[in-house]
């Protein structure tokens, strides 16, 4: 394939019909202020925007091509099963998952969805559930760290019981002395400690619950989930506010009603339900590198 640079800086491929356009441009977060370390904490990050903008509240990170329509629970979990037997570690794609949500992050400071912090950036609150989902949001706390932001993750798991990619991604914070802990799983947890917990942070991170969700929310999850909605703190939720019935977009008992969302892959068939916008907020969706040939038959017509 040959890629040729457009006038504007925009890379194009030739030959077929280009999945996705980029038009990159320079994070613009305030360059001077830092850190509560003194340190300047925008990083020399830039981000991904587009000609077009948002359409109907979903910022597909595209422009003048052809987008991937919205994807059914089976859809995404077929496209992560595929991309692992293509030989794509699954790692790989939680690593880019979480640190495209740490992105998309960094564009809700830019648009101002949070007031300003005068003694340096927001403090960060990453609340991970004990599956993949959680793994998102220990990959998205340490490129947030790594960036300059005071960052605490939680983990409602007991990490000796964590799976797979997930127990990668504490292994990794833990090892880079990143400041998290694990809640413990108690169906009697005081929900003034919940309180307290959320109250300390500025903006949280929602990585408890993903697509697989198919029952009504339960336990201790419940209470976090409720702890969240009524805090008032501005929310990014990771690929779906948890609860929310990735195909219906309703909530299963209860879900988080989130800030901004950002989805993996493409955007959920529930999205586009009647009141799941009050659940998701803007939305935009984030690359995690599945190869091309299996997004193909997902693709809207040109």
């Amino acid at each position: 394939m040959v890629h040729r640079e457009t006038s504007d800086g925009a890379e194009v491929a030739s030959g077929r019909a280009s999945l996705v356009l980029w038009k990159p441009g320079p994070l613009a977060v305030n360059r001077d202020r830092v850190g509560r370390d003194g340190r300047p904490w925008h990083s020399s990050i830039r981000v991904n925007e587009t000609e077009n903008g948002t359409e109907g509240g979903v910022d597909s990170g595209v422009a003048r091509a052809r987008v991937i329509r919205p994807l059914s629970r089976e859809e995404v979990r077929g496209i992560d099963a595929r991309a692992a037997e293509l030989g794509v570690p699954t790692v790989v794609l939680m690593e880019n998952a979480g640190r495209g949500a740490a992105e998309v992050f960094l564009r809700c400071l830019d648009v101002d969805l949070t007031p300003s912090q005068d003694d340096g950036p927001p403090r960060v609150l990453i609340l991970c559930g004990p599956g993949n989902n959680g793994g998102d949001g220990g990959v998205a706390a340490r490129h947030l760290e790594l960036r300059g932001f005071p960052v605490r993750v939680v983990w409602f798991a007991d990490p000796a019981h964590l799976g797979g990619d997930a127990a990668v991604q504490w292994t990794i914070l833990a090892r880079s002395e990143v400041d998290q802990m694990a809640w413990p799983v108690d169906p009697d947890t005081d929900p003034a400690r919940l309180d307290a917990l959320i109250d300390g942070a500025d903006w949280v991170v929602d990585a408890l619950l993903g697509t697989g969700l198919t029952r009504p929310v339960e336990g201790t999850l419940l209470q976090v989930i409720e702890a969240l909605n009524r805090s008032g703190k501005p929310i990014l939720a990771l690929d779906l506010p948890s609860g929310l019935d990735a195909d219906r977009g309703v909530p299963l008992g209860v879900a988080v009603r989130a800030t901004a969302t950002a989805t993996f892959v493409a955007p959920k068939l529930g999205f586009a339900a009647p009141g799941a916008r009050e659940y998701t907020g803007a939305v935009s969706v984030v690359d995690i590198g599945a190869p091309r040939r299996l997004l193909e038959p997902f693709l809207s017509p040109a």
